[in-house]
């Protein structure tokens, strides 16, 4: 017998020739992948093709999900009495799964994972008075007090106020913090929302907090946004410390800026609001109508932040396009999308034909444009799938796709894949410093410029004069949108303090300005610290003083678009009623919810509830 067949894993309540098992060493299924998370632990970690590497004799063993035999087989083998056998781990393992079974209810930590359940799957309150849910609940467990709607309700109220408390106090300690505003409309009703963001001085990484979301009755002109943002700012006594508010180019915020904190250039291009669609709560800036000029003294005039217009909305804008020889495959595949969004039968044959739906594009994230036509040339590359969407297409009278549609559409996805890879990083939170900003801005283009001498791309040459020039209209280009980024020295400065850039990018950024560059970081890290002795520990902190302070700017207002993602769960068709103080404390609540972990916060909620 060959060492493979004899290592070969028998199913479970079996046992291979010649080497039977008792039965009391089988292990039910169902508890095998919770034990083999101790067992894993005396492998090595490279798992390939079904095999392990033991840590203590290296040689490889073939495991199964469902099956410990040879693993438990080879400790008995080779390492009988060895201290790292896995029988300790197996019994811990199986006291533990007992301790969890044998734990005691307890009341206020059942409420807490039900009120969690409301908060974070933006459950509605009337729920908790379904007499079907209080059925289920007696009967899986009748120690456990259900909660009213109307306690419901006041807990998470207050909730809401323990929340702000505790962001609160966090800011309080903080020097620099930055914001993301942006306007949203649903169902008739508009919505300011306001993010804040900091850099935590420990660990140096990047934490978050919801301002708020405040109902508009008026129309938003610049003056009633700015009025807006100042009173939030001033709630949470961060008027002093925030060092930039980030939004996209919507007009009004734009406008807002430019009277109030007088950073903003008024030549750049501003978005147009997209259109809404039916079912979709659009992330927009609301445009506004002729109203009052609101009278606002010369010190409140100063009371906005610096500005900072959006890099992911700006390279939006610019990835934005219909030039070229791409207008009409775009339109081809249009269409198609229209017709799988809009008729249930196109949608099923499409589903026949290819195996899936196909993905199609959202309002306000160009990324899922390119993740389409993606998503469509992936098919199109397939010849039978082709065919099979073509008769698709037919039967709906549609235009079909033929090789040069593939081709361009190839083109297109290759000149717009570094575009892509730039927005999903200025997008994100974990690493949303302002020093990645120019880094990404710059290998964006230097990629797609690098395809200039791609003989795949022949038509796509137009779309790359485009994006990165565009002779007729050079404003909506990339030269016209960011070159004058690539001067701004707090910019320059980010990237030189950020551990992943460092001053060496500057000189790729920026050649002429590195030198300066690196006289201000020496002058204002020697600027704090004090005398000699204190060099050692003075210098690394004002390292770290120096990084927040730059770096605490945000180059997305990506996460204000989220909080309207869980604004749009909440304000569904049938609760676009919920008056404007209970929607904004549940979105304040849902993001703010992580500030309340390791704090008992249902402990006075368990007091009031048993002195009623």
């Amino acid at each position: 017998m060959s060492p493979s067949e004899e290592e070969e894993v028998p199913r479970p309540g079996t046992s291979s020739q010649g080497d039977s098992q008792p039965a009391q060493d089988m292990v039910p299924v169902d508890s095998l992948l919770l034990i083999f998370q101790h067992i894993k632990s005396y492998f090595g970690p490279g798992k390939t093709n079904g095999k392990v590497k033991c840590k203590i004799c290296n040689k490889e063993i073939t495991y199964s999900a469902t099956s410990n035999y040879n693993m438990k087989s080879h400790y008995k083998r080779q390492h009988r009495g060895d201290d790292t056998s896995p029988t300790p781990a197996l019994k811990k393992r199986q006291s533990s799964i007992e301790a969890t079974f044998k734990e005691k209810f307890d009341q206020m930590k059942a409420l807490k994972l039900y009120y969690s359940f409301f908060i974070k799957d933006i459950v509605p309150a009337h729920l908790t008075d379904s007499h079907a849910l209080r059925e289920f609940m007696n009967y899986v467990k009748p120690d456990f007090n259900v909660p009213s709607r109307r306690k419901l309700t006041r807990d998470i109220a207050q909730l809401g106020e323990e929340a702000k408390g505790a962001m609160s106090n966090l800011l309080a300690n903080i020097s620099y913090v930055a914001t993301t505003a942006d306007s949203w409309s649903a169902h008739n009703r508009s919505f300011l929302g306001m993010t804040v963001h900091w850099i935590d001085p420990a660990s140096l990484k990047r934490e978050k907090g919801v301002l708020g979301i405040k109902e508009f009755v008026v129309q938003q002109r610049g003056t009633y946004l700015a009025r807006a943002m100042m009173d939030l700012h001033q709630e949470f006594g961060l008027s002093n410390k925030v060092v930039s508010t980030t939004t996209d180019n919507g007009k009004n915020h734009v406008a807002a800026f430019q009277m109030f904190a007088g950073n903003v250039e008024e030549d750049e291009e501003v978005a147009q609001e997209p259109v809404q669609e039916e079912g979709e709560a659009v992330v927009t800036a609301v445009m506004v109508g002729d109203a009052l000029e609101e009278e606002m003294d010369e010190d409140v005039r100063r009371e906005l932040p610096k500005h900072h217009r959006c890099g992911a909305h700006t390279v939006n804008l610019m990835a934005t396009t219909d030039e070229g020889p791409f207008t009409k495959t775009a339109a081809k595949a249009q269409a198609l999308w229209n017709c799988q969004n809009r008729r249930t039968v196109a949608a099923n044959q499409i589903n026949k034909a290819v195996g899936k739906k196909l993905q199609t594009p959202g309002v306000t994230r160009w990324n899922s444009y390119y993740e389409s036509c993606a998503g469509l040339l992936e098919v199109l590359e397939d010849p039978e799938k082709k065919d099979e969407l073509n008769v698709v297409s037919h039967k709906q009278g549609l235009s079909s796709f033929y090789e040069g549609d593939k081709d361009l559409l190839a083109q297109y996805c290759k000149i717009m894949k570094p575009v892509a890879i730039c927005l999903e990083i200025l997008q994100s939170e974990e690493n949303a410093y302002m020093g990645i900003l120019l880094p990404n801005l710059k290998l964006m283009k230097d990629q797609v410029a690098a395809l200039r001498t791609d003989a795949s791309i022949v038509e796509g040459q137009e779309l790359i004069n485009y994006l990165l020039e565009n002779h007729d209209n050079p404003r909506v280009a990339f030269n016209g949108r960011f070159e004058h980024l690539f001067q701004d020295m707090d910019l320059l400065m980010a990237t030189a303090l950020h551990p992943h850039f460092k001053l060496g990018v500057v000189g790729y950024l920026r050649e002429g300005l590195k030198d300066n560059i690196r006289k201000r970081v020496i002058r204002e890290v020697m600027s704090k610290v004090a005398t000699d002795e204190e060099v050692g520990d003075a210098q690394r902190e004002a390292w770290s003083d120096l990084f927040i302070r730059y770096n605490s700017h945000l180059p997305s207002s990506a996460a204000v678009e989220r909080l309207f993602s869980i604004g749009s769960d909440i304000l569904r068709p049938k609760r676009s009623s919920l008056t404007a103080d209970n929607f904004e404390k549940l979105v304040f609540v849902k993001g703010n919810l992580h500030l309340l972990k390791g704090k008992k916060w249902l402990s006075q909620m368990e007091e009031e509830e048993e002195n009623v």
